[in-house]
């Protein structure tokens, strides 16, 4: 019984990790597309210059904006989107 419970707990553990990093995955194109049809980036920042570019889950955004803030706002959108490894926004 013992050995049944190590076998069951190991394999569920194993399930649970694969399941994670397969989760973790998502192809660039899916992101960018994600992050630009967000509500923030069609109504916040629909008047603004900023243009998203992603390759290997990073996100690189560029243009203008009107306001500083939107700045912000536009990293912390792409940031929160899944599958985003990081932001670049120089």
């Amino acid at each position: 019984m013992q050995s049944t419970t190590a076998l069951c707990s190991a394999v569920l553990s194993l399930a649970v990790l694969t399941a994670g990093a397969a989760a973790e995955h998502r192809p660039d194109a899916d992101i960018k597309s994600a992050i630009e049809d967000s509500y923030t980036f069609k109504n916040n920042l629909a008047g603004d210059g900023v243009k998203v570019a992603v390759r290997d889950g990073v996100v690189t955004l560029s243009g203008t904006v009107s306001e500083p803030y939107h700045r912000t706002l536009a990293a912390e959108t792409a940031e929160a989107q899944h599958g985003v490894k990081s932001v670049d926004d120089p």
